[in-house]
């Protein structure tokens, strides 16, 4: 995919143990060691053959509300490469990537679907972590931005 950033291969294994056998409209909630009103469960779901969303909801009133949700794009070649992402509380919407159901690049902030692949891969090693997901040993270590994150780009700059 041209001019796109991929997820580092461990936020790749992490996403492929979320989606997986994941059937199109499927969805999952995980909900291991959440601990209510501080750490919401994760919904994966598969909305088209090759794009999937993750996300923590929260409950506001009767209104569900995105804290945060990642949308992805699975190109052919099997890399994951973040498209959006959304925040309700803090009132964000981004769209880094758009790409069409066949894989065409539609438009590309190379910046912004940067940022998201920095920040998808911190969130998803957290995600991992939380959800007792294991990493496979081949994977290869994470970025720099992932070992300290102190150094990744913060989400809400």
């Amino acid at each position: 995919m041209p001019h796109a950033t991929p997820l580092c291969p461990v936020a790749q294994s992490i996403f492929r143990a979320l989606t997986v056998d994941l059937p199109i409209g499927g969805q999952r909630h995980l909900d291991r060691d959440c601990l209510a009103g501080v750490r919401p469960p994760v919904c994966v779901e598969r909305l088209t053959v090759r794009h999937y969303a993750i996300a923590h909801y929260a409950q506001q009133g009767r209104d569900l509300l995105a804290v945060p949700e990642m949308t992805f794009f699975v190109a052919e070649d099997g890399a994951v490469y973040p498209c959006s992402l959304q925040h309700d509380l803090r009132q964000i919407y981004r769209i880094g990537l758009c790409v069409t159901p066949e894989g065409q690049v539609e438009a590309i902030d190379r910046r912004e679907q940067q940022r998201q692949t920095a920040f998808a891969a911190t969130w998803l090693l957290r995600i991992a972590e939380q959800q007792h997901i294991p990493i496979p040993p081949d994977a290869t270590d994470p970025p720099d931005h992932v070992a300290n994150p102190d150094r990744s780009m913060p989400l809400w700059a």
